[in-house]
């Protein structure tokens, strides 16, 4: 009796590989099947697999690299615990928040704000982020990006407002233990300027007149009519 051959989808001997600067769990391969190179990437008990499309080995690293990335970020059924990227906790937090809105204990502007100010602001910072390598350095250079796009002191604290409700949702889900410290955003004080004795002594003299311009009386259904 012949051995029983192995199926075509597995790696050819001498071809798994693993990427340099990945963990482990990220490996390209070659099948019998195919002529292309092959990614997978496994996550616990879940194995994700895809035809990398390309039979240059140097550029299937390249893909397998944008692969991992794009699963960390993307794939919903690759546990949290595993990517423990910021973007993917935010995904976590809108998600609960629209949860919390269709039962009624949470406005529905809630996660619709949220996800704006994310989109905008947060996101394209923080996306890539893992969320426990998220330190004051991290935030202050945030704050920073946001005051050289001339942004306002009240909408660098609203983005940071934020940023801090997704990193206490990662700590609800047990991704960091404690919150990093967060920078203090001052309002600049702009006092009304003092009125000179001149300038007060006009705009008495002008109240007046409009007092005056200004009576009233009352007539036959007690209305208000000017004079």
């Amino acid at each position: 009796m012949e051995p029983k051959k192995p199926p075509k989808s597995n790696p050819l001997p001498g071809t798994l590989s693993t990427v340099r600067g990945y963990p482990e769990r990220l490996k390209i391969y070659r099948i019998a099947a195919s002529p292309y190179w092959w990614v997978r990437a496994t996550f616990g008990d879940r194995r994700v697999t895809k035809s990398t499309k390309e039979v240059d080995r140097f550029k299937a690293l390249s893909f397998a690299r944008d692969f991992y990335d794009d699963c960390l970020l993307t794939r919903r059924e690759i546990p949290i615990e595993t990517s423990r990227q910021f973007g993917r906790c935010a995904d976590l937090l809108l998600e609960e928040c629209r949860r919390r809105a269709k039962t009624g204990e949470r406005n529905p502007r809630f996660a619709r704000d949220l996800k704006q100010i994310l989109d905008q602001r947060i996101l394209p910072f923080f996306k890539t982020f893992r969320v426990p390598d998220i330190t004051y350095q991290h935030l202050s250079r945030f704050v920073d990006s946001m005051r050289a796009d001339e942004c306002s002191a009240s909408t660098i604290k609203r983005a940071l407002v934020s940023v801090r409700q997704v990193l206490k949702h990662a700590v609800k889900v047990g991704l960091i233990h404690q919150l990093p410290v967060f920078p203090t955003i001052t309002y600049g004080d702009s006092p009304r300027p003092w009125f000179s004795p001149d300038e007060y002594d006009h705009l008495k003299k002008v109240a007046e007149e409009q007092a005056q311009v200004s009576k009233f009386e009352y007539k036959g259904e007690r209305k208000l009519t000017l004079i």
